[in-house]
């Protein structure tokens, strides 16, 4: 799931049209692997990884960051919540009022 996340997240950067991107994740296993394609990694992933290292390459300035998941508590808790206001949606200026309290606590601006 969290290469899949990944690949989603390259594809949504290059459908935009973007040039330079860091795609983050608390995947330590694939932002590793992504990072050096000889590394060894989850048989079932490095398929999915193969194809956002790809994808990679059509950013001018692509960078792959791990962050733990301590530090990414937004990222871990629509993942695991499978809210489906937030789903398939871009809500940058105005996130969806079940996501406010966890943006709130990373310290990251939320609407009033």
């Amino acid at each position: 799931m969290e290469a899949l996340a990944i690949l989603n997240g390259c594809r949504f950067g290059n459908s935009r049209g973007l040039s330079s991107v860091i795609i983050e994740s608390d995947s330590l296993e694939s932002i590793s692997c992504l990072k050096d394609m000889a590394r060894n990694g989850s048989w079932d992933a490095f398929p999915i990884l193969v194809k956002c290292f790809s994808l990679g390459k059509d950013f001018p300035n692509c960078r792959w960051s791990w962050v733990p998941r301590s530090a990414n508590s937004a990222a871990d808790y629509l993942a695991s919540s499978k809210c489906r206001e937030a789903c398939d949606q871009i809500w940058v200026d105005r996130p969806p009022s079940s996501l406010v309290h966890v943006l709130f606590n990373d310290g990251l601006p939320c609407p009033p």
